[in-house]
């Protein structure tokens, strides 16, 4: 029984492809590199919503989602342009940041969220990142007061301009869907899922 089985296996995979379960991406891990705050209760709000990222990163379903968007890129120099749907994320799983060019499969964070306690007028600014730091900053103000799976969304969005993703600074109409936006909005669809 077991030998006609593995011959079925075998069959299948040989008429029709590899099987959905082998074109899985590689296991993802999250790993806190540097993680400055202000009190214990937001250092655990941040370490929750770095799990739930790795979870959601190694979900099927969001994996399989990931694979169908179709990514928009805003920057006319922009060097990563060009790249297919499949390149993008694969350039994701990577891991790869520019501060540790490694293929290793592990978003290394480094992360400060010590900044304005409170929701300035007029901005919509809940952090940000800069090229030339490895290092994520997010308002405090947001931390507290944002769920587990919007904290997850601004993660992962700064966390793929460390491997190499960028966006217009200014709004436009097609600003959700550059790998950055659309790839932290997908992140806190899926979060939900584990809070």
């Amino acid at each position: 029984m077991v030998m006609a089985r593995i011959i079925f296996q075998f069959c299948f995979i040989t008429a029709f492809g590899l099987s959905a379960a082998a074109q899985t991406l590689p296991k993802f891990s999250v790993r806190e590199a540097q993680l400055t705050t202000i009190d214990t209760d937001d250092r655990e709000k941040m370490l929750k919503a770095m799990k739930i990222f790795e979870q959601v990163i190694n979900d099927p379903d969001f994996q399989k989602e990931l694979l169908t968007q179709k990514f928009l890129f805003d920057l006319p120099n922009d060097p990563m342009r060009h790249l297919t749907t499949k390149q993008i994320v694969d350039t994701l799983y990577s891991g790869k940041e520019w501060y540790d060019p490694v293929v290793d499969n592990t978003a290394d964070i480094y992360w400060i969220c010590n900044k304005r306690k409170h929701k300035p007028p007029f901005s919509t600014a809940i952090g940000y990142g800069l090229p030339t730091d490895s290092t994520i900053h997010t308002y405090i103000y947001f931390v507290r007061n944002a769920s587990l799976s919007e904290i997850a969304n601004n993660l992962a969005h700064e966390w793929s301009h460390k491997v190499g993703f960028d966006h217009e600074f200014k709004d436009h109409k097609d600003r959700d869907q550059t790998v950055p936006y659309l790839f932290g909005d997908l992140v806190e669809k899926y979060a939900k899922r584990y809070e």
